[in-house]
């Protein structure tokens, strides 16, 4: 959908390479980076291949690419990177909880995104990630 990419006035194209490239190519990753209208905000559009990729790796391992490229391209020049991903726990999902340090889950307050944190928890605990040190916390959305 590219909500976010949108809401900070980046212009995406059907063709931009995005999240999918960190994750499964590797290549070129600086130019993935785009600016936005906003100062001092950068972005990593999502990609619209990353609905057509977010189910058929869900049993596969972290590549642990999107953790390399964090390290190396935007460590040293941003303070904190939001990694805004899809609401399912789909290979990319996985990626970025992988990779990064701290985890905001954004919720509905529905019974059937209250399981979902139940998941949420199961793949913390797969991946070696303590829920309590990982969870910064629960953004509710209505």
């Amino acid at each position: 959908q590219s909500n976010l990419s949108s809401g900070l006035g980046a212009s995406v194209r059907s063709n931009q390479k995005g999240l999918h490239d960190i994750v499964y190519t590797s290549n070129d990753l600086k130019s993935i980076i785009c600016e936005t209208k906003k100062d001092s905000v950068d972005l990593i559009p999502a990609s619209f291949l990353s609905e057509q990729f977010r189910e058929l790796d869900i049993h596969r391992g972290p590549s642990n690419n999107l953790k390399l490229f964090l390290n190396e391209y935007c460590a040293p020049f941003y303070d904190i990177c939001i990694i805004d991903t899809p609401p399912s726990l789909g290979g990319l999902t996985k990626e970025a909880f992988v990779a990064g340090d701290k985890l905001i889950v954004c919720l509905t307050p529905e019974p059937f995104s209250i399981l979902g944190l139940q998941k949420i928890r199961e793949f913390l605990s797969l991946v070696g990630k303590p829920e309590e040190e990982h969870i910064l916390g629960i953004a509710l959305s209505f």
